[in-house]
């Protein structure tokens, strides 16, 4: 089998089902990403330059789709020299977020196309205006037009693809009702071997701190620190809970940055600005301000962590939710269907009302006060991941026995 992957950060999600085609050691494989993308090629990894965007002055409206146009188009001309090398996959399993298969099938029309889809955008109902706090500048029907001019690339792809890929039920009910037969729902897989608690770990902070399981520590996690991922309601809660619990220790894992949604209009990083507003209100010397961290650190964090705080818009949810139920941590979340989907109340995690004040701290309060309790939600977490997100026994044979049925080949 010939198959060509495409990812602007390859692999990116395709790095499990990669790794094993490539141990079947009977496919012939290669792949395209962006010249930037500093990943290690797990095998001939083809790259393409980007010109530069300042030359040219599209209307704002089509700005985010120039980008995806300019992209598609340096991964044909790719494409186009690796066919002619010989090369013509049979099945083509792209990331097409940021435009790259716009052309793929003027090159390869024959070829199988699979799209890995993530999120189809909405002007009301999901992440846009889901926060009171910050409300659109936009009058609603630009906002509509903005947020149309988002999906051309999601309509144009979905269209073009033979199948669709997603990794949650929600996520794939995000995008048009009349095209979800095209999508399968596997998830991409959580390591629950390596995502496993670590038994008598301790961790050494910056600030000369040594925290172990014993300790009541408080976590939280996000890619980049900003309001999508809730940073600004988990610090709000902190004052009450060191009233509370003055030898509380709370760790945030985090970088400065923006994932999602823009940078605070006054400059600096969203991080900042919301911590001045706290800092004065809790002792800072027990808030430990990490960064980003090495995995191997993070799940020794997950499991010293007596409570873990995870957050969201209605949005794609982060690996590390999963990635802390798999180390046995207890979750508190907040209550939005991404998140429902993957912690039941009372039974793998805790939720509470997103803007219901008080109730991020009643739900952390619980497995304070009850760690036994605590341990138990914990336990049904981790057991929850291991039976439907493992990566070796679940989602990887999913996934490789459902592309092999889409083309008719065993692939391993």
């Amino acid at each position: 089998m010939k198959i060509l992957f495409i990812h602007n950060n390859f692999p990116g999600q395709f790095r499990h089902v990669a790794q094993h085609l490539l141990r079947a050691g009977k496919h012939v494989l290669k792949a395209i990403t962006v010249d930037t993308n500093r990943q290690p090629a797990l095998f001939d990894t083809r790259s393409y330059t980007l010109p530069d965007a300042r030359r040219l002055n599209p209307t704002p409206l089509v700005l985010d789709f120039q980008s995806k146009v300019i992209r598609g188009e340096c991964v044909a001309r790719i494409a186009a020299n690796l066919k002619s090398e010989g090369f013509v996959p049979d099945l083509i399993v792209a990331h097409p977020g940021w435009g790259e298969t716009l052309f793929i099938r003027a090159v390869y029309p024959d070829a199988k196309l699979l799209h890995y889809l993530e999120f189809f955008y909405h002007a009301e109902g999901h992440d846009v205006g889901f926060d009171p706090a910050f409300p659109s500048a936009q009058d609603p029907l630009s906002l509509e037009f903005r947020i149309a001019a988002k999906n051309f690339n999601a309509r144009l792809t979905l269209e073009d693809c033979d199948f669709a890929l997603s990794p949650t039920q929600w996520q794939a009910r995000t995008y048009p009702a009349r095209q979800r037969e095209k999508i399968k729902v596997i998830h991409d897989g959580i390591d629950t071997q390596f995502c496993a608690p670590v038994p008598d770990v301790t961790m050494r902070f910056s600030s000369g701190a040594v925290l172990c399981k014993s300790d009541l520590v408080l976590t939280f996690v996000a890619r980049n620190l900003e309001p999508y991922r809730g940073y600004h309601w988990f610090l709000d809660a902190l004052p009450s809970l060191f009233d509370a619990h003055p030898n509380l220790h709370v760790v945030i894992v985090g970088g400065n940055g923006v994932s999602y949604g823009p940078p605070p209009k006054e400059g600096g990083s969203w991080r900042e600005k919301f911590w001045q507003s706290v800092r004065d209100k809790v002792p800072a010397a027990q808030v430990h301000f990490v960064g980003k961290i090495p995995h191997t650190e993070l799940i020794k964090l997950f499991s010293i962590s007596t409570a873990h705080v995870y957050c969201t818009y209605p949005f794609v949810v982060s690996w590390s939710l999963l990635e802390a139920m798999s180390c046995g941590c207890p979750v508190v979340a907040n209550r939005v269907p991404p998140v429902e989907e993957i912690v039941t109340h009372e039974a793998t995690g805790l939720l509470f009302d997103t803007f219901t004040p008080g109730a991020m701290v009643a739900q952390i309060e619980r497995l304070f006060k009850d760690r036994q309790f605590a341990e138990k939600i914990g336990m049904q977490a981790r057991a929850h991941i291991v039976s439907k997100y493992d990566l070796k026994s679940v989602c990887i044979p999913q996934q490789l026995h459902w592309l092999g049925g889409l083309v008719g080949e065993a692939l391993v």
